[in-house]
């Protein structure tokens, strides 16, 4: 009986001090380790928004750049297709003389104000020929 009884004990005092461990773990756990995580985890929010404003600022900065890249390919084949129907009208020497000299003019001017755009010099001014 004895020995029934000091299990007992034996049990009550293990029971008490497993009870006491988990109070404190309980204690570590909700007063430091969670307010620790949540604390990394507002990090960690913030860093995605940041990160999130700076992917779309991005976007937004390509697509600028995608539209202006557009216009500038837009008017360098304007000035192909001028180049190009001035190359014509050499080829027909005398007969389109005064056709060439309108054309030169206009690749001139659309050269110029392409020049201007991008803030360089003009090649030159055209004269009334």
């Amino acid at each position: 009986m004895e020995a029934f009884a000091q299990k007992g004990i034996l049990i009550k005092v293990l029971d008490d001090g497993i009870k006491k461990l988990c109070s404190i773990a309980a204690g570590v756990v909700e007063g430091k380790l969670i307010p620790e995580l949540k604390n990394k985890l507002k990090s960690v929010q913030n860093f995605f928004t940041t990160l999130s404003n700076t992917v779309k600022q991005a976007n937004k900065d390509i697509d600028a750049a995608k539209l202006k890249l557009t216009t500038e390919i837009a008017a360098i084949g304007e000035i192909k297709t001028e180049t190009e129907t001035t190359r014509f009208y050499v080829d027909y020497d005398d007969l389109m003389l005064s056709l060439l000299k309108e054309a030169a003019k206009k690749i001139i001017n659309t050269c110029n104000e392409y020049q201007k755009r991008h803030g360089k010099k003009t090649l030159f001014e055209v004269s009334e020929v």
